[in-house]
């Protein structure tokens, strides 16, 4: 029979560490603490029992570009622009002004390397992990961006990715254990009162 998530984890714990993959969806909630509370809670967790955290470049890459098209359709929305047209040429966005491309850097370069973000190890993929990722793209139904941070995980040991998709994680699950932060953080929390 196979353990529960809990279980699993217990004996990672206990055997290796815990060493965790942190998609696109949790670095945006940690650069956006408000947004899911769980994920903040989880790094915090993680960095007083000693667990690896890990993300890649890949990761940190699609947070900025989705944050520079929200600021995008923010500014064209105050601007007095219909939501249509806008999503009609989200992919021809034009660029940031650099006052704006400035802040966002700003934010993600002081939330990620002046804070306490620097316990995470941001990872450049190699050909394994290129590999497993074109692998997982020919073989799942998971989409390409999201074969990338599953090979990323495999490929970097990590014993657990967290995401925040759902989807993804149901996904994601045939190839490494997840978790959404909420589900973790609960589990970690549960385990440590124990």
């Amino acid at each position: 029979m196979m353990p529960t998530l809990e279980e699993f984890v217990k004996e990672e714990i206990q055997e290796h560490g815990l060493r965790l993959y942190f998609d696109t969806s949790v670095i945006l909630d940690l650069l956006r603490p408000n947004r899911r509370p769980q994920s903040q809670e989880l790094l915090d967790l993680t960095m007083a029992n000693d667990s690896e955290c890990t993300s890649s470049y890949f990761a940190l890459m699609e947070a900025l570009d989705i944050e520079q098209e929200n600021m995008w359709f923010r500014n064209k929305i105050r601007a007095g622009e219909d939501v249509a047209s806008l999503l009609r040429r989200r992919q021809k966005r034009d660029p940031l002004s650099p006052q704006a491309s400035g802040r966002l850097f700003n934010q993600m370069y002081g939330r990620f390397v002046k804070e306490k973000q620097d316990f995470i190890s941001w990872v450049i993929l190699d050909e394994e992990a290129w590999d497993e990722a074109l692998r997982l793209a020919m073989t799942s139904n998971i989409r390409a961006p999201d074969c990338i941070h599953v090979a990323a995980a495999v490929t970097m040991n990590c014993n657990m990715m967290i995401t925040s998709d759902e989807i993804l994680r149901d996904l994601a699950n045939q190839h490494v254990h997840t978790a959404n932060p909420i589900q973790m953080t609960a589990l970690l929390n549960r385990i440590s009162g124990s």
